[in-house]
């Protein structure tokens, strides 16, 4: 039986996120169908106030960036204007059904003279302490995290069903404690777990 659903749009990524006047951005979909062949896919590249720019035509077929083909990687790229402005991309892919599915601004990109500075940063956004099914408090976490690992930053994400309210109020008094200017951030945060998975949320009052 065919139920002729649309084609799944994925992730859409405008490569690199900031780019100089005239410089090429590159433009990666992942869209999927599980009944029909894909048909086209094509991405409108638009001013903030909405005024189409142009519209690319994007290909699975191995020689416009997209890796290999007929792997679901839809690419190409695109040779951006000499103004400096954000600019925000919408897709749409078709079928062979003529089913469509669009998705708008699902992506963007800044064409500017000046790119930003980047800085490095290394810790772990993901860890449990005794509060839920880890060993010692948070305290004792950021502490270990900001005085012997010499991390940048350490989220504690207890599960959320093992905490109650003492508790997380601990774990965000002690990241407030342990947070140092300039030298580590320490992040109270709480991992929720639900039917379709787990979700970190950080910083919730």
């Amino acid at each position: 039986m065919e139920f002729n659903t649309p084609p799944i749009i994925g992730s859409v990524i405008a490569s690199p996120r900031y780019v100089t006047p005239g410089e090429s951005i590159k433009i990666t979909a992942y869209i999927f169908d599980a009944e029909h062949d894909i048909d086209s896919v094509s991405v409108e590249i638009e001013s903030p106030d909405e005024n189409v720019l142009t519209i690319l035509t994007l290909y699975d077929d191995g020689i416009h960036g997209d890796g290999s083909s007929d792997d679901n990687i839809y690419c190409n790229t695109w040779v951006t204007t000499l103004e400096e402005r954000n600019y925000f991309v919408d897709i749409f892919a078709t079928d062979k059904k003529s089913n469509s599915s669009i998705s708008i601004n699902v992506a963007y990109f800044t064409v500017t003279s000046t790119k930003p500075t980047y800085n490095i940063y290394f810790g772990n956004l993901h860890s449990h302490t005794s509060y839920s099914d880890g060993v010692e408090t948070p305290a004792v976490a950021f502490q270990h995290a900001r005085d012997l690992a010499k991390i940048d930053f350490l989220a504690v994400t207890d599960h959320i069903y093992s905490l109650d309210t003492q508790a997380y109020k601990d774990i965000l008094d002690q990241a407030d404690i342990y947070t140092e200017d300039d030298v580590f951030v320490a992040i109270a945060g709480q991992e929720w777990t639900g039917p379709i998975g787990h979700i970190n949320v950080f910083d919730s009052d």
